[in-house]
């Protein structure tokens, strides 16, 4: 459960991803002509905030916050999403290449997860290899059809989706990765084969206490010398006599 709400975010946006692929298959000129004018209102919006706020601030921080300028760049893009959507079916290349650029950054996780040893890692490879063929039909695009290329990405925007919820689920079956041995316990290479517990007096009748000043071979050190000799060490008479 616990690794559940941890991803819980993240399977959100698959049920999304999956939700828009599969309303993108059934009508797609129907859903990006929607799907612009909604972020076209969003945009107007927003471009209509920046202005305001520019002009109720302060002229010092009106200037750094460059709420003007931003809200001009909104205003115009929501204009165009808005009334001229139809300019633009290059958003389908937008998307290619966002879509390649998560293919790559899921090729490596998928690997990632095979040098982990963690089960299931060539979900998260198929899916990867997926959105990368895909993003490379966009870019390409070898249909000279956008309806077609939409609906090419509405499939792969589903498939994904599932591998990705197949990908979290296995995760979540498979349990964390260990980053080593238990606290307290001896890597077994270090040990080899034997125990890796100290031998005590009671269990060993060969062991002997090493004093802390003994030296690392094993040989009784010499007493050091003292600095006083016996001469210096004689009682002092107080009388001076």
């Amino acid at each position: 459960m616990k690794a559940l709400r941890a991803n819980f975010g993240f399977i959100i946006l698959c049920l999304v991803e999956l939700a828009i692929g599969i309303v993108l298959l059934i009508d797609p000129d129907r859903f990006t002509r929607t799907a612009l004018f909604l972020v076209g209102i969003v945009l107007l919006a927003a471009g209509a905030v920046c202005v305001v706020r520019y002009l109720v601030s302060p002229p010092e921080r009106a200037a750094e916050e460059k709420n003007l300028a931003i809200g001009l760049l909104c205003l115009i893009a929501g204009a165009l999403f808005v009334f001229r959507n139809s300019l633009f079916p290059s958003l389908t290349h937008i998307y290619g290449i966002a879509l390649l650029v998560v293919g790559a950054v899921k090729f490596q996780q998928g690997f990632d997860r095979l040098r982990f040893h963690l089960p299931y890692w060539y979900l998260t490879v198929i899916n990867a290899l997926i959105a990368l063929v895909i993003s490379v039909l966009i870019l390409i695009d070898p249909f000279k059809a956008l309806e077609m290329l939409w609906r090419i990405v509405a499939i792969a925007l589903i498939v994904e989706a599932v591998l990705d919820l197949a990908a979290i689920v296995t995760g979540i079956k498979a349990g964390p990765v260990p980053s080593g041995p238990p606290l307290g316990q001896v890597p077994q290479r270090f040990t080899s084969g034997k125990s890796a517990a100290a031998p005590s007096a009671g269990s060993d009748p060969d062991f002997r206490p090493v004093p802390p000043d003994a030296p690392a071979n094993g040989t009784p050190s010499a007493p050091a010398p003292s600095p006083y000799t016996a001469e210096d060490m004689k009682p002092v008479d107080p009388d001076g006599k």
